[in-house]
């Protein structure tokens, strides 16, 4: 077994009571922070006399005048300190003025003209009381008075459910495209889907089966008739009898 040296022995002893006395741990912790804080002030106030004694031994040095013989020019030129500084100069604003506007010149095309008026068409002659072709009323094109379609006749001259009827039609030009929708009286409408087309001339007759339940009244014959400069519509009645 080796022999302890003494300092062992205090080493031992100071780490077992600082192990196992709380009491032994605190008292030793506040004699080290005071001799902590002592040996702190103790070199702070070494510090400020060392620092007080050069600074007035350096003042007195720069009092007498006799042992500073350093220069503070460094280069070969000396350095003019500037007394003013170059700076741009801006002319003042000047108020803006706005262009005079040039007036609009009046407007150089002349006035529409008013659209002509209507003229009705002709009244049919002959046929033996025939119905009368109305002006055209609606969805006209370019037709309107001067393309026309006259009825030439019907037969019978009563319409009656079940028989065949017809009339004639004379337009204002030929090969015109007719178009018939026909409102019976108590019957309703009869709508014909098969376009017609008048000959060279501008004749074409009508053929139609009255369809039952036809009452006293007068059939509405609607026709369209697509002229080569438009489109103009007509109406044409005939007394029907139950």
């Amino acid at each position: 077994m080796r022999r302890q040296n003494p300092l062992d022995r205090y080493v031992h002893s100071f780490q077992h009571r600082w192990e196992t006395d709380r009491q032994f741990r605190a008292a030793l912790s506040g004699v080290l922070a005071l001799v902590m804080v002592i040996g702190l002030c103790s070199c702070v106030g070494v510090a400020t006399a060392f620092t007080n004694v050069t600074l007035a031994n350096f003042s007195a040095l720069r009092s007498s005048g006799g042992a500073n013989t350093q220069t503070l020019n460094t280069g070969s030129h000396a350095y003019t300190v500037p007394t003013s500084f170059p700076t741009a100069t801006v002319p003042p604003w000047a108020p803006q003025v706005s262009p005079n506007a040039s007036p609009i010149p009046n407007s150089k095309t002349p006035q529409p003209s008013p659209s002509p008026s209507p003229t009705d068409s002709p009244t049919p002659s002959g046929g033996g009381g025939g119905p009368t072709a109305t002006p055209c009323t609606g969805n006209c094109g370019g037709g309107g008075g001067n393309d026309t379609l006259v009825s030439t006749g019907h037969s019978p001259s009563t319409w009656k459910a079940g028989q065949q009827a017809s009339i004639s039609f004379h337009a204002s030009e030929g090969d015109v495209g007719l178009v018939f929708i026909i409102n019976f009286p108590g019957s309703g409408s009869y709508i014909d889907g098969t376009p017609y087309t008048t000959d060279s001339k501008g004749d074409f007759t009508y053929t139609i089966t009255v369809p039952a339940g036809v009452t006293a009244g007068t059939a509405d014959i609607y026709v369209q008739a697509h002229y080569s400069d438009g489109v103009s519509t007509f109406h044409f009645y005939v007394p029907c009898a139950s």
